[in-house]
């Protein structure tokens, strides 16, 4: 990421398909699920700030025996700080690039 900022390496998903929430599912039992390699990009933010984003892009998961996707995690309206959080208060905030829209599409702020 850089000496003057900071992002997020990997996103690890840990669920369980035996769980209520998963009805259904014939094969039930604990499952780990990963951000491709280089995948997270859109977080790298300098030091000393928060990245803000309303609509983040989706970020697939890949199932962490097999590689094959299963996860598609979708985050929305979120502020994330890695260090130099004062007081509980966010720094000041980079914004992202991008606001998506209700259907998942996307479309780039110009400044």
């Amino acid at each position: 990421v850089g000496e003057s900022n900071w992002g997020i390496n990997s996103i690890d998903l840990l669920y369980n398909t035996a769980d209520s929430l998963f009805r259904g599912s014939t094969k039930g039992g604990k499952k780990v699920a990963r951000s491709v390699e280089g995948s997270l990009g859109m977080f790298t933010t300098p030091l000393g700030k928060s990245y803000l984003c309303p609509s983040p892009p989706v970020i697939n998961l890949m199932e962490s025996k097999t590689g094959k996707q299963t996860v598609v995690l979708r985050l929305t309206n979120i502020q994330i700080q890695a260090f130099q959080i004062e007081k509980g208060k966010f720094a000041p905030m980079v914004r992202c690039s991008s606001v998506g829209f209700g259907s998942g599409v996307q479309a780039p702020i110009r400044f």
